[in-house]
């Protein structure tokens, strides 16, 4: 027990420094969303630099979740471990379109910040069929446009 507890003293001095500010994050997904979330004027930038942003921003956060899960055990270091086994896959899976990419971003930026959009819902009518979409996706874009 005295060995977990030093660990958890030793991890606290390990942080993600974001716009000046230090921060330690439990959930991997929260420090993606903080360091996204700090860029400005995403849809200005380019294809290039998006990719490179997002894939700069996952190895960033897999070697802060490398490093932090040594301070960790149990369920907690196989959250940080599952984390980094599952961005490593999301990087070879990079969209080809600019604007899907930002979507990309985006919704990571909202799943960190515990708004992702619900996946699994779909439209339905009286006539019941099933017409094709995401209705929180639709319902976001046409917010967005009024």
């Amino acid at each position: 027990m005295k060995n977990e507890n030093e660990k958890e003293e030793n991890m606290k001095s390990i942080f993600i420094s974001v716009g000046g500010q230090n921060i330690m994050v439990d959930e991997p997904a929260e420090a993606i969303s903080m360091i996204l979330g700090s860029m400005t004027n995403l849809d200005l930038w380019s294809y290039d630099s998006l990719v490179s942003l997002y894939t700069g921003v996952i190895d960033f956060v897999n070697l802060y979740c490398t490093v932090r899960k040594g301070f960790l055990s149990g369920p907690r270091r196989a959250k940080f471990t599952r984390f980094i086994n599952k961005s490593d896959k999301a990087k070879e899976f990079i969209p080809k379109d600019r604007i899907k990419l930002l979507e990309k971003l985006y919704n990571m930026i909202l799943t960190g910040e515990g708004m992702n959009l619900c996946r699994g819902f779909g439209f339905s009518n009286v006539h019941k069929d099933k017409p094709k979409g995401n209705p929180e996706v639709t319902r976001l874009s046409k917010e967005h446009k009024e």
